[in-house]
């Protein structure tokens, strides 16, 4: 069971129009997964939300929900200049250019990778989120919609453009 809630911000001061623009550009990037293959009979837009729901079931943190979300994203883009064919790589650039915390980059970008020592994500974070890209792959699981996440992703980039100041 998924809990999606359509939720009314109530922040005093508007969200910033920089914040909308990363969150329409993040929320057609995984979009645009509906017509990608990501297994047998899944598209990486499945495989996201599959891991999303997952990460929301297991009452995870919003930054790791976040990171359960986006962790194709890397695979979507486009290969350039800087990235080379590292999807990682692309994936950290992409989100940190579109203001999300360095924690939440670094759960998406280095989830594939061993913990670094200097990680302010712990290795059983990354072995959750790794155990979510392996059991969201079911071409029979219907998971809840995008829309579902959109304040979520928006109260991300929020505090990740607070916490860059």
């Amino acid at each position: 069971m998924i809990w999606c809630i359509q939720i009314v911000p109530t922040f005093a001061s508007p969200v910033p129009m920089n914040a909308e623009s990363a969150l329409d550009e993040i929320l057609a990037l995984l979009a645009s997964g509906a017509s990608v293959e990501g297994g047998p009979g899944v598209s990486l837009l499945d495989r996201a939300l599959q891991r999303a729901e997952l990460a929301q079931k297991a009452r995870a943190s919003d930054d790791l929900l976040v990171a359960a979300l986006l962790g194709d994203v890397g695979v979507l883009l486009t290969p350039g200049p800087g990235s080379g064919s590292d999807p990682d790589r692309r994936a950290a650039a992409f989100l940190r250019e579109r203001g999300l915390s360095e924690r939440v980059v670094e759960l998406v970008s280095a989830r594939r990778s061993p913990r670094r020592p200097d990680s302010a994500a712990s290795e059983s974070e990354f072995a959750q989120l790794r155990r979510w890209d392996a059991e969201g792959r079911r071409p029979s699981w219907k998971p809840p919609d995008l829309a579902c996440y959109r304040e979520l992703l928006l109260r991300a980039l929020r505090i990740g453009a607070a916490r860059r100041g």
